[in-house]
């Protein structure tokens, strides 16, 4: 019996790049496991069964059953379009959480995939994936944590899968985040607090 990841990677052939499809299979949640093992150091290690079973349901903008069939591999709940009054709306390609395991309910992960089809798309592309992770961040309030309890707010993943990079990159991993840097040292350092 084939299995919706071998349907989708079947149906996509070269169209891989193209969205509709890339997101497909990019929604798988055994490729998404790969993709989290690789990229996120909370799950560096784990079994992909175990990561697979962490992934919640998740949203893709593109989400397409075929007739009859479950789609169990793929991940289908969060939504992801963010909109904000005066700031405008944006879509995110692939949304879920993941739970961390035998962790609790504190270290649920906000997840965001994105596929770039470009690697030069005429802006820098770190600097929309750090807005997509400000939004991510910023949509929490009321949801995940309430003022003057900011000690709710989850951490947010967002990776961007870039394609047609220049063959000196090949299949490079880069990640940013926030750090501590002390300018006059004295403040204790709790990573726990800022790694978001």
């Amino acid at each position: 019996m084939e299995t919706d990841l071998a349907r989708s990677l079947r149906t996509a052939k070269r169209k891989v790049q193209y969205d509709t499809q890339c997101k497909r299979v990019l929604g798988n949640k055994l490729v998404l496991a790969w993709i989290l093992r690789r990229a996120v150091r909370e799950f560096a290690g784990m079994p992909l069964e175990v990561i697979r079973r962490c992934i919640e349901a998740a949203e893709i903008s593109t989400v397409e059953v075929a007739p009859g069939e479950s789609g169990e591999g793929r991940i289908t709940g969060q939504a992801n379009e963010d909109a904000v009054p005066g700031e405008g709306t944006i879509y995110y390609d692939i949304r879920f959480q993941a739970m961390l395991p035998g962790n609790g309910e504190n270290l649920v992960l906000l997840m965001n995939v994105e596929a770039q089809k470009k690697y030069r798309p005429g802006y820098e592309i770190v600097t929309r994936g750090i807005f997509y992770g400000a939004r991510m961040l910023s949509s929490q309030l009321d949801t995940e944590f309430f003022i003057p309890d900011y000690n709710g707010l989850r951490k947010v993943c967002s990776i961007w899968i870039c394609m047609n990079a220049p063959s000196g990159i090949g299949n490079a991993i880069a990640e940013y985040s926030i750090k501590k840097r002390d300018v006059v040292p004295g403040i204790a350092d709790r990573p726990l607090a800022y790694i978001l």
